[in-house]
């Protein structure tokens, strides 16, 4: 049930973010899964594209 409405709203979706700007409207993404095995995941894409791209992450030497 729940698959056939989101292929209804697929279109919509497809063209709002269209208009929005560019790129994919799927991304994949690869993650550790159980087991550490290396899963890919497929999303809708939901930030703009490049959105991370400025974003720093710690490490350990990190002061809080």
């Amino acid at each position: 049930m729940l698959g056939a409405v989101l292929l209804l709203l697929l279109p919509f979706i497809y063209l709002a973010m269209r208009l929005e700007g560019s790129g994919p409207l799927f991304i994949s993404q690869e993650r550790i899964g159980r087991f550490n095995k290396l899963v890919t995941v497929h999303k809708i894409r939901t930030m703009t594209e490049n959105r991370t791209a400025s974003a720093t992450w710690t490490n350990e030497d990190a002061k809080e």
